[in-house]
């Protein structure tokens, strides 16, 4: 098994890879292979025999230990993967912790982000659909247990692109929601965050070391948006809430944006922040509650995750004014403030390391 701080090295450098690549447009993209076969080393020879009946079909496969050419590893994975129609991901107890899989599926996920047409399938070897990560649970799969698995397999590779709004039923909602978040609120708070948190730290210098300049932006995949943060973890607590902007906008004169500080305390150190909750993903809990927009507890989940990978494409992207802002995933475990911290840390050694 291929330990964490590893893989976290891999998605690092995988993602100068990634960057130009993803910027191909769909119909620009040459494809050189019908399917790209992603599979671990130790399932090498049942891939083998799967690539060898796909390809006894008429579709060529980029077959790994076959086609890899000289050069980074990571470089030819990111490439062959681009050049390919379609990928099939073999899941089994041996590549569900593998890291390389691990970032071809996000890889494929920001792609169906990108351009709307869903080019991962999943064929899964031995291992229940519940071991898989939850934010692929919606993608097509086939389990070799079926009765005609390969058959099945074959109507899935020949089948036109599947656009990602027809395997959602209440549709991309989150799209929609994240521009909106976007361009109505933080692209105008943002550029003012730095500014007001400065200000404050020059009326409280001594609160000044564990202050990082950020923005952090809770997604809870439970659903639930408290009024206050400190009311799930009593461990954070609120300080006071500042006005970050006030601005006439749509008719509303002398508009106030407001943010808020809160502080997390440990036993050598006191960690303050600005935070809230992401507010589309409690309108997208009160919709699934609602019951009226017909979105299910597995939509929900699966629009949170789609809505945070967009709004980060947005936020890193060269032209977002102002690069000040973090996600943070919640689900419920460890505790947020526990969360939140390790957030703070590695923000406060980005700016120190830079």
């Amino acid at each position: 098994m291929i330990g964490t701080a590893t893989c976290l090295i891999i998605m690092h450098e995988a993602q100068l890879w990634l960057k130009p690549m993803m910027q191909q447009s769909d119909e620009n993209q040459n494809n050189f292979h019908d399917v790209y076969v992603a599979y671990c080393d130790k399932d090498l020879n049942f891939a083998r025999d799967i690539i060898n009946k796909i390809e006894n079909e008429g579709l060529r496969c980029y077959f790994k230990d076959r086609d890899e050419g000289n050069g980074y590893v990571l470089e030819n994975l990111c490439q062959e993967s681009r050049n390919s129609r379609l990928i099939l991901i073999i899941y089994t107890e041996h590549s569900i912790e593998d890291c390389l899989i691990k970032f071809l599926t996000i890889q494929s996920l920001h792609y169906t982000l990108d351009f709307g047409k869903l080019t991962l399938i999943l064929l899964l070897h031995n291992i229940d659909k519940n071991r898989l990560p939850k934010e692929v649970q919606f993608v097509p799969h086939v389990f070799t247990s079926e009765m005609n698995y390969f058959e099945t397999i074959m109507e899935k590779l020949t089948a036109p692109k599947v656009n990602i709004d027809n395997l959602l039923p209440v549709g991309n909602i989150s799209s929609g929601l994240v521009w909106s978040f976007y361009y109505g609120y933080l692209k105008i708070i943002l550029p003012e965050i730095p500014i007001k948190i400065k200000e404050w730290i020059s009326c409280n210098p001594s609160k000044s070391k564990y202050f990082p300049r950020q923005l952090y932006i809770i997604l809870p995949t439970f659903g639930n948006c408290y009024s206050s943060l400190s009311e799930v973890d009593n461990n954070i607590e609120f300080v006071e809430t500042f006005t970050s902007v006030e601005i006439d906008r749509a008719g509303n004169r002398n508009r106030n944006y407001k943010n808020t500080i809160y502080k997390i305390c440990r036993p050598d150190k006191e960690y303050y922040f600005v935070g809230e909750y992401a507010s589309p993903v409690k309108t997208m809990f009160e919709m699934e509650k609602g019951q009226i927009a017909g979105l299910t507890k597995s939509d929900f989940f699966q629009q949170v995750y789609l809505f945070k990978e967009k709004l980060s494409q947005i936020l890193n992207h060269k032209d977002c004014p102002c690069h000040c802002c973090t996600l943070v995933i919640y689900n419920n475990d460890p505790l947020l403030s526990d969360l939140l911290v390790n957030k703070i840390e590695e923000d406060l050694k980005a700016v120190t390391a830079s």
